[in-house]
């Protein structure tokens, strides 16, 4: 049972149990129960049962943020940030009083919850918070730029087959590292990354600046590798805990 706030989705492999716990809640909560959902917290549900196929997406979510920003006929980008662009100081940065009505913050958060289904934005959108207090037309037009490029993209998500789909017997944890050196120019700060697999299915992603300055390459994808190692030991976990 996945739990935000008051939404909550169940999976389950005995609907026997599941009718069991909806009883025991509607005693205690006032519930409305939706079989088979197609949207849970602006997250588009897709599936072929046959195929053993689930696709997770935010297509309505992204028409909705170029709408609302004014970028709902705007020329599709090919990535969501300039290969090589060079950020300034974070703590540099002159904002005028024309800047603060820009809507920055408003867009930063909407692409924070777009990154639940699309790990390929995590980067441009770690990037883009870091000016959440001070920015400019210059962050602005980076802003414009990921919704640019979620306008070629709208219909990208994750999806999750199961075994007999995928072609794997025994589904395998699968992770893979990366991380830049001395990325940031004016603090000499790394950003890593890293994704895990189950199954060949992408289930955790992450993409951050590293608090310590590496003093080499070998020492910033060791960092990337540690991280990395936190996320696969704790799912390790939780798939025992699922007898998985």
């Amino acid at each position: 049972m996945g739990i935000h706030v008051d939404d909550f989705i169940v999976t389950y492999n005995s609907a026997r149990f599941r009718d069991a716990i909806i009883e025991m809640l509607k005693a205690t909560f006032e519930l409305t129960v939706t079989e088979n959902p197609t949207v849970f917290l602006s997250m588009q549900i897709e599936r072929d049962l046959g195929r053993g196929y689930i696709k997770l997406h935010q297509t309505g979510y992204i028409r909705d943020l170029l709408e609302k920003f004014g970028m709902q006929d705007c020329n599709p980008a090919p990535t969501p940030m300039i290969t090589g662009f060079k950020l300034q100081d974070p703590k540099a940065v002159i904002q005028t009083e024309e800047d603060t009505h820009l809507q920055y913050q408003s867009a930063c958060g909407s692409f924070i919850w777009l990154r639940l289904t699309r790990p390929d934005v995590a980067f441009a959108v770690g990037v883009l918070c870091r000016y959440m207090t001070k920015f400019t037309q210059h962050e602005w037009a980076l802003v414009k730029r990921v919704l640019r490029y979620l306008q070629g993209t709208a219909d990208k998500g994750l999806i999750f087959q199961s075994g007999r789909s995928n072609g794997d017997v025994k589904p395998k944890l699968e992770c893979w590292t990366d991380s830049d050196f001395a990325g940031r120019s004016f603090d000499s700060r790394s950003t890593y990354g890293y994704v895990v697999k189950w199954g060949g299915c992408t289930i955790a992603f992450r993409s951050a600046v590293e608090r310590r300055v590496a003093t080499s390459t070998c020492e910033a994808e060791s960092y990337a590798l540690q991280h990395a190692c936190k996320q696969v030991q704790w799912l390790r976990d939780f798939l025992r805990e699922l007898d998985l």
